[in-house]
């Protein structure tokens, strides 16, 4: 009975001139790498709105995490103003 390369579990991932590297998968350690993996949820410390991801540090308006619409809305005009504080808004 013939296998296929995926069906044993084999990947050719580099492929040199006189080397070819194989990585062997075991299909349960993927499965568990993908549970681990599950997008996270979070309320942003700014807006107080749920959102999905893995955030963005709020410092110097808030401590915790934000989401990304505060963190570009807010955060980083924040923090440039920080860096040259001299600047007309």
């Amino acid at each position: 009975m013939k296998q296929t390369l995926k069906e044993l579990g084999i990947l050719i991932i580099v492929s040199i001139p006189t080397i070819i590297i194989f990585l062997i998968i075991n299909e349960k350690n993927i499965d568990m790498k993908k549970e681990e993996t599950k997008v996270q949820e979070f309320i942003c410390v700014i807006c107080k709105d749920l959102s999905v991801g893995y955030g963005n540090n709020a410092q110097p308006i808030n401590n915790g995490v934000c989401c990304n619409y505060c963190n570009f809305t807010k955060v980083l005009p924040e923090r440039m103003k920080q860096i040259e504080p001299n600047t007309k808004n």
